[in-house]
């Protein structure tokens, strides 16, 4: 985390980093958005490191790709958890979510996608990760196939 940076975030978010700093928590730190099966269900998965400024760019690098599964799972468990008989929402998945899934389910691969749509191939890991997540599939071709019989894609 820039320290610096930390009065330009939203008072929330900054709380919440001078919490974790406070309790014991590393001072480099990531934060990854995670919504819902429904617009009103979102989270913010926080982790902290006592990396150093020199070695965290690389150990951030390596963490995201497996906290951003993580904490997608974490969230889903969650809602099912707390939700009973919780059904999904098909506009609950973005535009972008289903740009992914379409090109997905041409075969295009993560970084065919990502060229496509302008992004990293990370985002597109992101945006079909998420679109699992909300339409309660096990993996991506799961996905696709749940969001063909939905009618999102064809």
């Amino acid at each position: 985390m820039d320290w610096a940076r930390l009065p330009q975030l939203d008072k929330k978010v900054r709380r919440l980093f001078v919490e974790a700093r406070e309790a014991g928590g590393g001072h480099q730190g990531l934060t990854i958005p995670v919504r819902g099966p429904t617009n009103s269900h979102w989270a913010l998965f926080f982790a902290t490191s006592h990396e150093s400024d020199r070695d965290w760019p690389g150990r951030r690098y390596e963490l995201v790709r497996d906290l951003v599964h993580i904490a997608h799972y974490v969230h889903q468990r969650a809602f099912q958890l707390n939700v009973e008989d919780a059904s999904v929402d098909l506009n609950v998945i973005s535009k972008r979510e289903v740009e992914a899934l379409e090109w997905s389910a041409e075969g295009k691969t993560l970084e065919d996608i990502a060229t496509l749509m302008r992004i990293s191939a990370e985002t597109i890991k992101s945006h079909l990760d998420s679109a699992r997540f909300k339409l309660k599939a096990v993996n991506r071709i799961h996905v696709v196939t749940k969001a063909i019989r939905a009618g999102l894609i064809r």
